[in-house]
């Protein structure tokens, strides 16, 4: 499925030393976000920098919560 695409690509980047500092803007941004250290499924397109990608972002945040095996509306760095 496309969320799994986009989850072996995020892999992907996590492994890739030339785009740390790309993640060092979203770990930024969810720091800013969270409340009580947990973001909203409703920040979460805003926080990985896809705000106008908002069915993507959907299926991306579900598959997150699918692989941890829970059913909250909101996730923990």
């Amino acid at each position: 499925s496309g969320a799994m695409f986009a989850l072996r690509g995020l892999r992907f980047i996590a492994k890739n030393d030339a785009v740390d500092s790309g993640w060092d803007e979203v770990e930024k941004r969810f720091d800013e976000l969270a409340v009580k250290g947990k973001l909203p499924k409703s920040k979460f397109g805003h926080c990985i920098g896809l705000v106008e990608s908002s069915e993507f972002v959907n299926e991306l945040f579900e598959a997150l919560l699918r692989r941890r095996g829970t059913k909250s509306s909101s996730i923990t760095r």
